[in-house]
């Protein structure tokens, strides 16, 4: 399990040095960029210095919130008589509206049949470009259909809420706020991220970081991480799958 700490002002630091994911909790929001009373969403920004965004763990005070869906990316190409090649967050996968939390990372376990996709959390992208050659078009797995397009400005999650948003926050200590990123844009090699949570906010100045980061797109794996980073390890986020099992809502 990931040892995480309480820094100055919503900066957790995880065990790792270099890369960063910053998350954030946008409410009146629902995330197309239209502002809905009632309704939030969290998004993921990842720094330049890796391959993007590789497996998340986000955990909520769960009081105010009604219902949440998981809109991570995730689905597959097929082929007659050949192996499906599988792409996005697949595994991992939670929506637990009782306990505000929701997660996903790529199924390793699908070998080579798994397609790395990096930039997650850095640039836009469509996941039907990685079609393979003679295979069918992007077939939408996530059971919300977020589709195969994705922003800059990843979006994670929406979900409704009732009462004053001051009740939504993410959950103070908790070990399941985490993330890593690919290490680089080649294989499936992953670190775990330094994780800065941002307050909660109106939905407006998210809409308004939608509409400017095509003016910031960066380019993945601008640089190097740092050699000390530690390797995510799957039994911490099977644990978190574990812990986020309860039956969902929405």
């Amino acid at each position: 399990m990931l040892d995480l700490v309480r820094g100055a002002g919503d900066l957790l630091v995880a065990e790792a040095r270099g890369a960063v994911v910053s998350y954030t909790l946008s409410y009146n929001d629902d995330g197309t960029g239209t502002q809905t009373p009632g309704m939030f969403a969290i998004y993921a920004d990842v720094s330049p210095d890796n391959g993007g965004l590789f497996a998340f763990g986000v955990d909520l005070a769960d009081g105010p919130i009604d219902w949440i869906m998981n809109l991570a990316p995730q689905g597959n190409f097929r082929k007659t008589a050949s192996p499906t090649k599988f792409v996005g967050f697949s595994a991992g996968v939670a929506e637990d509206a009782a306990g505000g939390k929701v997660s996903g990372l790529p199924d390793l376990a699908k070998g080579s049949s798994l397609i790395p996709a990096y930039g997650f959390g850095q640039i836009s992208g469509d996941l039907n470009n990685l079609r393979p050659a003679n295979y069918g078009n992007y077939f939408d797995s996530n059971p919300n259909a977020p589709g195969s397009v994705y922003r800059a400005h990843l979006l994670l999650a929406v979900g409704g809420y009732h009462g004053s948003a001051s009740g939504l926050h993410f959950q103070a200590g908790s070990v399941d706020n985490k993330a890593s990123v690919y290490d680089d844009c080649s294989g499936t090699e992953s670190v775990v991220a330094q994780l800065s949570i941002f307050n909660v906010i109106e939905g407006a100045a998210a809409i308004s970081a939608m509409a400017g980061e095509s003016s910031q797109a960066i380019t993945p794996c601008a640089a190097v991480p740092e050699p000390g980073v530690i390797l995510l390890t799957l039994s911490g986020l099977i644990g978190l799958n574990l812990r986020t099992s309860r039956a969902k809502r929405g």
